[in-house]
């Protein structure tokens, strides 16, 4: 026997054969382009393999000369060309996705991506996206990507006219286009409460989940004074959020805010049922135990409200002191200083609104100014300082503070109606009213409007935004809270039994079941994508977990109407699963496909944006070899003899499709005999005496010698999970200079695959094939292993020279 590498040479006497053979049937380039697609999709999902990145680029080639329309194929070919930076080659494969779903939005926009990325300049580009912009064939919502890349391309030149033109534009095309509402709200010279109003709103139907926006939505409407119906949004944007979460876990940020809105609407009760339990959680947090003080002091529990500010008086002196320590030891910084300042600022609020010690109060304003407090912030806690303590100099400082600050509005209110000036104390409260109707200071304000019969009316556009509000579709908002009554996701397999050799494929079936479109792809209501997880059950107790399986993409539309579906599939067995099924032919093993709903990444898994949504598990089951089921054990020598036998038959009288589906099982045989041969793995019992290598490697050669150049083909490939030996590399030798070159494709992708000795050379002689795919296979381990050969002479540490040899 010939060892290792060397055995395949030895047939090879001069370079290899170019001879073309005959053009091979339509039903074997479908084989063939089946068997490719497996190939570049199980190297896709698998990235430690050899020569990967090579690999992949020249089995696309080969692709496309053999299945230029096939879909999978063209999603592959776009992503490898995206990662070599070639997107013109990109964008021919994606529109070739699109004109097969032209209603696919992701598919559109990817397509758009690639379009503008192959063009230099900004000239090319305006005139590409013109005519998209025009063109009456795209979807409304892809058309209104167009007018957004012109309206970014306008705003880089410094036009700003003609890019909020055309934000515009994309908004008469596609009203809730997320990127395109949140660039009319940048480019608006001064965005009204209305316009950022019908933002959030149109912002919020785009995605009904989006609680940021209901949040940012409700602080809003209570500016506007519309307080009750700002605490309905804050209350949605926590559900959204968190679910059934209680408040009483809410950050401290969302907590403030929601804590305040309620007491804005007067709902004090509420807001201590829903916020005391946090008092311990966010003690440090003074903004938030200020708040509880007031909802204390508002249900008249003063000793609760005392409790909390003796804790918040000592936390600031804490500071100060701790402040103070630190510049005595290292020397008072700018740092330090400015530090100091804000904890005196802290200091004079506290003792100003809480303690309402308004001399103390002043004190602290001041040693914050002698520590570098500037700006109006300080000269509005001087002049309430001031004016609290009697100092009508405090009244000059706030009077022109009183439009833009409403605790500068307050004090300056409180002071003209103590002194009697009604009509005074009346134009402050509405001047602090004009800038905010939330807050302590709007508190402030409305309990001295209402003390003084102060009539207030509606915010400016107040109104307006009411019957805004009023006349939103109350069904989005469902929607968002409970997307898994109104959205269904189904997971089927194609086939739910299949036989060793044969591919796995599911699908997904996505329907709208609400009353309303559902917005599909980025800033939508949920992915297009489905994330698959798969548990494999086979003759071990311990079931294995598959999750970096191939995700489902769904050919969508941007908005899927009432009562429509869309669905998409995906091939299974690739990646790691591929390198686990062909290793186990004897066993029966099932799989457990689980959906994961708008997958993303986290903590090296992968989760849902949408967790509510949990399809059904969908299963397949992997036949064994010899259909027993239950116990390996109980194989027979006469069903495993009966069943080679019936391999060796189809080999020599079988149809093209099933000689195929037989060479992958004898490949699958000679990939478990090797296994059992390096001890990870055993023979059942029944048949430990009857299985021989010699035998499979029989089988192996009767399908190199078929005339059928896919056969042959197919028989390489299968060994490209065989851990590969001299003996079987003695048998490839048959085919080393075989006329078909889909064969010595396969040939140089398994033999470089497998890093046996001798395997570089036979390499080397087929980078020099005269058939540019073959050579192209070779060449990409070729530059793989000068890669690597570079890494590790880098990494390798360099020797010292020693002083005899610095001498010589």
């Amino acid at each position: 026997m010939i060892a290792g590498g060397a055995a395949i040479l030895a047939a090879a006497v001069s370079p290899v054969a170019s001879a073309a053979p005959a053009k091979p049937s339509s039903q074997a380039e479908s084989i063939a382009a089946e068997s490719l697609l497996f190939s570049a999709e199980r190297l896709y999902h698998w990235p430690e393999a050899p020569a990967r990145a090579g690999r992949l680029v020249v089995t696309g080639k080969y692709l496309l000369e053999l299945a230029p329309d096939n879909l999978q194929v063209q999603r592959l070919l776009c992503d490898l060309y995206q990662s070599q930076g070639h997107f013109a080659k990109a964008a021919e494969a994606a529109k070739k996705v699109l004109d097969a779903h032209p209603n696919d939005y992701s598919a559109g926009f990817r397509w758009l991506r690639f379009e503008l990325q192959a063009r230099d300049n900004a000239s090319e580009r305006t005139t590409l996206l013109r005519r998209l912009l025009d063109s009456p064939k795209l979807p409304l919502p892809l058309r209104a990507n167009a007018a957004l890349g012109l309206a970014n391309i306008f705003q880089g030149q410094g036009a700003k006219s003609d890019a909020l033109a055309m934000v515009n534009e994309a908004l008469k095309l596609d009203p809730y286009n997320h990127d395109a509402l949140l660039s009319r709200l940048a480019l608006a010279a001064e965005a009204s409460a209305k316009l950022r109003v019908e933002t959030m709103l149109r912002l919020l139907r785009c995605n009904p989940r989006a609680w940021w926006v209901a949040r940012q939505l409700a602080g809003q409407l209570c500016r506007m004074g519309l307080t009750k119906m700002g605490v309905r949004y804050y209350k949605q944007a926590w559900e959204l959020w968190q679910g059934d979460t209680p408040l009483g876990q809410a950050p401290a940020g969302f907590a403030c805010e929601y804590l305040s809105a309620l007491l804005d609407a007067g709902e004090y009760v509420q807001a201590i049922k829903d916020f005391a339990p946090a008092m311990e959680r966010l003690s440090q947090v003074a903004q938030f135990q200020s708040l509880m003080v007031e909802a204390y002091r508002m249900t008249n529990q003063e000793d609760r409200a005392k409790l909390i500010l003796r804790g918040l008086g000592q936390q600031y002196r804490s500071q100060l002191t701790a402040n103070e320590a630190i510049g005595e030891v290292e020397g008072t910084s700018e740092k330090n200083k400015l530090a100091r300042a804000s904890i005196a600022m802290n200091l004079g609020w506290y003792y100003l609104l809480a303690e309402r010690k308004s001399l103390e109060a002043l004190r602290y304003a001041r040693k914050a100014k002698a520590n570098g407090a500037t700006g109006e912030a300080i000269k509005l806690l001087i002049g309430a300082a001031e004016l609290s303590s009697g100092n009508v100099e405090g009244l000059k400082k706030l009077k022109p503070l009183i439009d833009t600050h409403a605790l500068a509005a307050a004090f300056v209110a409180e002071h003209d109606f103590e002194k009697g000036d009604g009509q005074l104390g009346r134009r402050a409260v509405l001047a602090g009213m004009n800038a905010s109707r939330s807050g302590l200071a709007y508190r402030i304000l409305r309990a001295l409007a209402k003390k003084h019969k102060v009539a207030v009316p509606p915010a400016k556009d107040a109104k307006t935004i009411q019957a805004l509000m009023d006349a939103v579709d109350r069904r989005f908002l469902q929607l968002g809270l409970t997307p898994q009554l109104f959205i269904n996701v189904k997971i089927q397999p194609v086939k739910s039994m299949v036989s060793v050799g044969q591919p796995m494929y599911v699908k997904a079936i996505l329907t709208n079941k609400s009353e309303v479109p559902i917005t599909i792809g980025s800033n939508g209501l949920l992915d297009n994508r489905l994330g698959l997880v798969v548990n494999l059950k086979g003759q071990s107790d311990r079931p294995l977990v598959f999750a970096s399986v191939p995700v489902i993409i769904l050919p969508a539309p941007r908005y899927l109407p009432p009562g429509k579906s869309v669905t998409g599939q995906v091939r299974l067995d690739v990646g790691s699963m591929a390198l686990y099924l062909p290793h186990h032919p004897l066993e029966a093993v099932k799989l457990e496909i689980r959906g994961v709903v708008s997958p993303r990444e986290k903590a090296n898994c992968t989760v849902s944006d949408l967790p509510m949504i949990k399809p059904a598990a969908a299963t397949i089951t992997r036949m064994a070899m010899l259909a027993v089921v239950d116990d390996l054990d109980s194989v027979s020598p006469r069903q495993y003899n009966n069943h080679l036998r019936a391999i060796e038959k189809t080999l020599t009288d079988g149809k093209l499709k099933k000689q195929v589906l037989a060479v992958r099982r004898i490949g699958s045989l000679i990939c478990w005999m090797r296994d059992v041969q390096q001890k990870r793995a055993t023979f059942p019992a029944g048949i430990a005496s009857t299985v021989k290598m010699k035998i499979l490697l029989g089988l192996m050669t009767k399908a190199l010698q078929n005339p059928r150049p896919i056969v042959r083909a197919e028989m390489v490939a299968s060994l490209a999970d065989a851990s590969l030996d001299g003996e079987i590399l003695n048998r490839l030798g048959a085919v080393i200079e075989d006329p078909s070159p889909l064969v010595r494709f396969r040939i140089a992708e398994v033999i470089g695959a497998s890093g046996t000795a001798g395997s570089r050379q036979l390499v080397e002689l087929y980078a020099k094939d005269t058939n540019k795919l073959v050579a192209g296979m070779a060449t990409a381990y070729l530059r793989y292993w000068r890669i690597q050969a570079k890494r590790k002479k880098a990494a390798r540490p360099k020797r010292k020279k020693s002083a005899a040899g610095k001498g010589r």
